[in-house]
């Protein structure tokens, strides 16, 4: 984590900036990724990716960091050696935060290293620096979030917009909230929900009569918007209202019966395949529904279909897919999907390819240099030093994003399955386990061939997680 890694080690850049950090202190991404990538060179470091956080702070939580979430998938796949960035601010500004990746890297015996600053951890001095430094800075950040915080405390004061963003019916004039042309629709669905209290109707209304193409959760959110009575971030007058106290009100009961008589209504049934299935003609994931109602008044043949026809009429398939057919189907033929993924994983892993992935990396990387040459003997300018630089950057990038993807290898999980009775193991399952098991094989199940009706063919596309 301190020394100078040995050579061949694989190596994962680090690359953060906020937009605000970029204009004040040129901590931009291209001149980070320039300065990794120069220090991986000197020390016979072999890149395996790039993971850049841009716009993004520090002081955000871990999962709404998507290139750090990406870096710990792949340190956990003990894909990395060594991550690399310029210094450790780059890396948290959170105590808290810092050691709870810190114990990921250490079961995965992960270093890190800082290009610009030096840090020795393996001496109780060397951590007490360290923890100091983290310190300084979540101090630091914590200032700048206390500054924010007054700007805000006083643009609420004035009843100002805090954000660029405004509610359907509303825009930003002179930094305040005051209603658009917009408003009287808005107030006429409220005005309809209350008449026909169903979100479905509604955006059918919305629809025909508008335009207003919005999913059920948006139109929901938006008869649940205290905005509409003039309240913004929790006071009440802070912009002219659209729809009267009384009608919200009422909506709000509205909302809230209905929320509680789809609760008795809802079913503890466990859908295998939810989030699986793509929908052929729209692309987005079916949805599981209990099937048809038996004599019994108990649900029988429980499917899965297009909430986007079936409830928003925005996509144009109408079919089912029963899940009994698909569980039938993929067990069926599970063994020889395996065995085919497997054989064009280790395809693409030994053909030319992998080699021309390499060879284009190192093309990028020799331009690199060359161009560095030319720009230090005064061949170039700086302007075209760095328009040059940004283009080769962003090429060699997405080489190192093919190359790794070719690389993958097979997941042990997966081959494993080839030496078990898959039918045999699956038949001991019970339903919550075997919606495990395929939620963890499986990346997504597509519609081959379809013809309607319960027993007419049906084919499926089997994708896998890698």
């Amino acid at each position: 984590m301190t020394d100078t890694p040995r050579t061949g080690k694989r190596a994962a850049l680090y690359v953060r900036v906020s937009t605000d950090e970029q204009a004040r202190h040129g901590l931009s991404v291209d001149e980070q990724q320039h300065a990794l990538r120069e220090y991986a060179a000197a020390h016979d470091l072999s890149i395996v990716g790039v993971y850049t956080d841009e716009g993004t702070s520090a002081r955000k939580s871990l999962s709404r960091r998507k290139a750090l979430q990406e870096l710990l998938s792949d340190v956990k796949a003990d894909l990395i050696d060594v991550i690399l960035f310029i210094k450790l601010d780059r890396w948290f500004r959170n105590v808290a935060d810092y050691y709870r990746v810190q114990a990921i890297l250490d079961e995965h015996h992960v270093d890190w290293l800082t290009t610009c600053e030096d840090y020795n951890t393996t001496t109780s001095a060397g951590r007490l620096a360290l923890n100091i430094r983290l310190s300084i800075a979540q101090n630091e950040s914590d200032q700048t979030s206390d500054r924010i915080v007054f700007v805000f405390e006083a643009k609420k004061r004035r009843h100002e917009a805090l954000t660029g963003n405004a509610p359907f019916g509303y825009s930003i004039v002179d930094k305040h909230f005051v209603p658009n042309d917009d408003a009287p629709k808005m107030l006429d669905l409220f005005e309809y929900f209350a008449a026909h209290p169903e979100i479905i109707g509604t955006l059918a209304y919305a629809r025909e009569k508008y335009g207003i193409t919005w999913r059920r959760v948006s139109l929901r959110r938006a008869l649940a918007n205290p905005s509409y009575v003039g309240k913004f971030y929790g006071i009440e007058g802070y912009a002219p209202a659209i729809v009267s106290q009384e009608l919200f009100d009422h909506v709000q009961s509205l909302l809230e019966h209905n929320k509680k008589h789809a609760s008795r209504r809802r079913s503890p049934r466990i859908f295998l395949f939810t989030g699986l299935i793509e929908c052929p003609e729209c692309h987005r994931r079916l949805i599981g529904t209990r099937g048809h109602k038996a004599a019994d008044g108990t649900f029988k043949h429980p499917l899965y279909r297009c909430a986007y026809h079936n409830l928003e009429k925005s996509c144009s398939w109408t079919g089912n897919v029963f899940e009994a057919t698909l569980e039938r189907y993929l067990l069926s033929h599970l063994r020889a999907a395996i065995t085919s993924f497997s054989v064009d994983v280790e395809t693409k892993r030994t053909q030319s390819s992998a080699d021309s992935a390499a060879r284009k990396v190192r093309s990028i990387r020799e331009k690199l240099d060359r161009l560095k040459d030319l720009y230090v003997d005064g061949c170039i300018d700086r302007a075209t030093y760095d328009d040059d630089f940004k283009q080769l950057n962003a090429e060699l990038t997405a080489a190192l994003k093919a190359e790794k993807a070719i690389v993958r290898p097979m997941p042990q999980a997966l081959q494993a399955l080839l030496s078990l009775d898959i039918e045999g193991m699956y038949e001991q399952l019970a339903p919550a386990a075997r919606r495990d098991f395929w939620h963890s094989i499986l990346e997504r199940i597509t519609i081959e061939h379809y013809e309607k009706g319960f027993n007419k063919p049906k084919e499926f596309g089997i994708y896998f997680r890698t």
